[in-house]
Formats: structure tokens, C-alpha cells, sequence
């Protein structure tokens, strides 16, 4: 079986985490991706800091006021 990583750099992983992280990838690519990250210390931090943004965004309350993103 061919390796679906070849060719996968840490640039090519940032451009995608977005649609990882969210099951948006094609199959190839999804595999691709997660055998970069098998490999790849940095990306896999990328990830677990994406992770947790959309997390913290998920629990955000509603809209943000002007006053509290002047605070």
C-alpha cells in the first residue's frame, strides 16, 4: 500500500487542521494529515491549539459587547 503522507508538509497540514478538526477532509487527505501529525511534533501542537479555540469559541456565551472587548 502506498504511504497517503507523501508529499505532506507542516504547510500542508496548517492549510487543512481547519477541515480536519472538523471531519471535512476527503478520506486521502484525512489520512495524509494524520500520519503527518504521527510524525510531527509541531503540527500536532497546531492541532491541540486549534482544539482548543474552537472549544473556548463554542463556549462563549453570545456576541461579545463593546464594553467587554475593550476590557
Amino acid at each position: 500500500m502506498r504511504n497517503v503522507a507523501v508529499g505532506f508538509e507542516c504547510r500542508d497540514v496548517a492549510a487543512r487542521v481547519s477541515d480536519y478538526l472538523e471531519g471535512a477532509l476527503p478520506l486521502r487527505e484525512r489520512a495524509g494529515v494524520w500520519w503527518h501529525l504521527a510524525g510531527c511534533g509541531h503540527c500536532r501542537r497546531l492541532v491541540r491549539q486549534m482544539r482548543a479555540v474552537t472549544g473556548a469559541l463554542g463556549r462563549l456565551a453570545g456576541p461579545l459587547t463593546g464594553q467587554q472587548l475593550e476590557e
